[in-house]
């Protein structure tokens, strides 16, 4: 019994218990039940509309961050053509911090929650279902990347990585704690793991290490869970690893050129 339930109910026995005769309480209980049950139905009915325009209204600020990445990117490529090399250095340094922060802080969170299917293809967060290789395609294109979205996304995990970045370690022995201490030494930042059939974001800052995916086993959608506890990453016999953001991935980026697949 709900709170609003009980306090009708509550409010209406001192009353009834005055009346002589069960027929007329149970008429008076009756109509307080039917009372509540219609308040309470059409308390549901709204609650479920007023939910409705919140999901459009994710969808439109979603489309609104797209459009101001696509905005600064514009900017920080105008810039870059303009300048001197001094002036070029440091538009890679300021678009590499800017790329990597819209993709930890806005477009990863964005997507967490999405639910997953081997062969869901959304673009959309929360709208539909996505696979993991499509997670990792579709949040590097909306963070500004050109290229093949469906194309990627299709590839094995290893090759997700060489298209994006030539900066790839593979990890031969096959010890979880080995792979865990490794990248325990590595810089802050984002990197792309290839597992077993598998493929997400490792999101590495200065006091954690979280493992984004579109999660196979429960919560089957995209999380972001602690490394070391993934089961994903410690039942993966295979590994490798490859940072984004590197100097020619940020070049790429800032020149808007568009990224071939590698096969």
């Amino acid at each position: 019994m709900n709170y609003y339930h009980h306090l009708h109910v509550n409010a209406m026995l001192p009353f009834a218990n005055n009346i002589s005769g069960q027929p007329l309480t149970c008429c008076l209980l009756g109509a307080c039940f039917l009372c509540i049950a219609t308040c309470t139905s059409s308390n549901q009915e709204q609650a479920v509309k007023t939910e409705q325009p919140d999901g459009k209204r994710m969808a439109i600020d979603y489309q609104s961050l797209l459009d101001n990445i696509q905005k600064n990117r514009k900017t920080f490529s105008r810039n870059y053509e303009n300048g001197n090399d001094s002036v070029q250095s440091n538009i890679l340094a300021k678009s590499r911090e800017y790329v990597e922060k819209m993709m930890k802080d806005s477009l990863i969170p964005a997507w967490i929650g999405t639910s997953y299917a081997f062969d869901g293809t959304t673009d959309k967060p929360r709208e539909g279902k996505i696979a993991c290789g499509y997670f990792v395609s579709t949040v590097l294109r909306d963070a500004g990347f050109r290229f093949n979205r469906f194309s990627l996304a299709k590839q094995p995990s290893g090759n997700i990585i060489r298209s994006v970045t030539e900066e790839l370690k593979r990890f031969p022995n096959g010890s979880l704690s080995y792979f865990m201490n490794e990248v325990k030494r590595m810089d802050k930042g984002i990197y792309i793991p290839g597992l077993n059939d598998h493929v997400g974001f490792i999101v590495k800052d200065q006091s954690e290490l979280k493992f984004c995916h579109a999660a196979y086993y429960a919560p089957y959608e995209v999380t972001c869970e602690q490394l070391a506890k993934a089961s994903a990453v410690a039942n993966s016999s295979y590994r490798v690893l490859g940072k984004v953001l590197n100097k020619r991935m940020v070049e790429q980026w800032v020149a808007m050129r568009k990224i071939e697949t590698f096969r």
